[in-house]
């Protein structure tokens, strides 16, 4: 392998890092917006078991912005759309494996010639 194609591999493998920290992040906000409803749900369940106790201590304020605070975390959520959020995944983790692929033919061809 020259000199040169150590530099493009080198390059290729840098940026195969960074393309696996970005279809990561994707792949969690996926997940993250999969799975709020059960937090919403969560915070609707609390929301009336507080209104059901009728209790008017501090407490019960403090614990309502709580619940106020996971409630807009979940509406920022819930704003974001789903099928764009998967697609960002999908997009971001094919670009990842095309450049490791790119990246193995690299590997091969210099281990293969001499």
């Amino acid at each position: 392998m020259t000199h040169g194609e150590k530099i493009a591999l080198e390059a290729m493998q840098r940026e195969h890092k960074r393309l696996s920290k970005i279809a990561d992040k994707a792949k969690a906000e996926a997940e993250e917006s999969l799975g709020i409803t059960d937090e919403a749900f969560a915070i609707h369940k609390e929301f009336s078991d507080i209104v059901k106790a009728k209790d008017h201590s501090a407490e019960t304020v403090k614990r309502l912005s709580c619940l106020a605070a996971r409630q807009k975390r979940v509406d920022t959520i819930l704003k974001k759309s789903l099928v764009k959020l998967l697609d960002k995944q999908s997009d971001a983790e094919r670009n990842r494996d095309l450049l490791l692929h790119e990246i193995r033919k690299v590997e091969w061809k210099s281990k293969r010639l001499p």
